[in-house]
């Protein structure tokens, strides 16, 4: 049982490390992007298959386990939904299904998972780079891309990153702490959108807090003000030399809309969402408990219909899956967060703050964009929620006082 043991951990570790890129590139065919998906919901899947045959099921948070197997109902009902009026199995329809990597991560070992998961974290950053410099290369060209879902853990990296950098001792490991600080800062300038501007301060924010029960709040704030300039120098300057002047003006003008165009009402992404936000509202009041989504995708021709996405994932929810879905998924979300508080009363370990800064980070980016219902990330932050709650099975009581930590 020791080897299949070791398999699932490595089944869960992949699930983790291949959605931190961008698995459905924007350039190919969305055909591609419903392979990738299935092929990890295969693996997914094998994977907890192989865990209850090898390991049977582990104690854990049962209402944590109850509000993910709802919410897992949900998107199984919209599949099938779909299927019987005609319609075809898109990418969009498999999102919700990776949320079963959560039962993966109930069953991978966490002891295993709390020594690899740092460096497998910064394999994954690296592999978001290369993503990130492929897109630039092959596809961009002169023309920058801001706001793409390659950016999504930047954020993360920068923090988590830093945080393991002021923690590690070895030479060897700063230097793959530093590597994911840096590389994360090149991605966001180059990829990342204004609310990942925001989840960094948010984050660090976060990370100032840990530092301070720590007492390294001066190594993090020297440590995190020396890597993004050094790194933000380093991308103008590269950015600089290969496309010329004009990608600094550009990314000067980008920032500076922050507090022109975006201030003033006069930002086209601004302005966009806001229309496909009343559009999605529009449609869910046809159906609001159950929500219009698979009728609007079977019937655009029919009805008029214009959405397929909708920049901000509780509207998403709501028009998608109705007052019934967005009340599963808020609860999931406010359940999830005091499953990880209470976990973080007794651990404050480098797993539970890469999955605190993943799933604060991934709520801040949701108000601009449809992270929890249209994009792969999910499977990453609801594996490591599947760990939080098989340590929290062998925790009693859990509300540890700080005297007994």
């Amino acid at each position: 049982m020791g080897n299949l043991r070791r398999l699932l951990t490595f089944l869960a570790l992949f699930v983790f490390f291949w959605p931190m890129g961008n698995p459905d590139d924007p350039s190919v065919p969305g055909l591609l992007a419903s392979q990738n998906y299935a092929f990890l919901i295969a693996i997914t899947w094998a994977g907890i298959l192989l865990g209850v045959i090898s390991e049977g099921w582990k104690e854990g948070d049962g209402v944590l386990d109850a509000l993910f197997l709802a919410f897992f109902m949900l998107g199984v009902f919209e599949v099938l939904f779909s299927l019987s009026l005609g319609g075809k199995i898109n990418a969009l329809h498999l999102i919700p299904l990776l949320y079963t990597t959560y039962f993966l991560g109930r069953l991978a070992d966490p002891d295993d998972f709390a020594g690899y998961l740092p460096y497998v974290f910064a394999l994954g950053i690296l592999f978001v780079f290369l993503t990130a410099a492929y897109q630039l290369v092959m596809y961009a060209g002169m023309q920058m891309r801001f706001g793409t879902r390659t950016a999504f853990f930047a954020p993360v990296g920068i923090v988590f990153g830093t945080y393991m950098l002021t923690r590690e001792e070895g030479l060897l490991r700063k230097g793959i702490f530093l590597g994911t600080v840096i590389l994360s800062v090149v991605v966001l300038v180059l990829f990342g959108n204004r609310t990942a501007y925001l989840s960094v301060f948010v984050l660090f924010t976060l990370l100032l807090w840990v530092t301070r029960l720590e007492r390294k709040v001066r190594v993090a704030l020297l440590t995190v003000s020396g890597i993004i300039a050094s790194g933000i120098f380093g991308v103008l300057a590269l950015g600089t030399a290969y496309v010329g002047p004009i990608f600094l003006r550009y990314v000067f003008q980008r920032f500076m809309s922050i507090f022109t165009k975006l201030g003033k009402g006069q930002d086209l992404s601004v302005i966009i969402r806001k229309y496909d936000i009343a559009n999605a509202l529009d449609r869910w009041r046809l159906e609001p408990f159950f929500g219009r989504s698979i009728s609007d995708y079977l019937l655009r021709g029919l009805e008029g219909s214009k959405i397929i996405v909708v920049d901000n994932s509780f509207v998403t929810f709501l028009w998608k899956y109705g007052a019934l879905g967005l009340t599963v998924f808020l609860s999931l979300l406010l359940y999830s967060t005091y499953a990880l508080w209470k976990l973080l009363k007794v651990e404050m370990s480098p797993f539970t703050l890469l999955t605190l800064f993943t799933l604060v980070n991934l709520l801040v980016i949701s108000i601009s964009t449809s992270v929890f219902t249209t994009y792969v990330h999910v499977a990453n932050l609801s594996l490591l929620l599947g760990i939080v709650s098989t340590k929290l099975g062998g925790v009693r009581p859990y509300n540890i006082s700080s005297e007994t930590r």
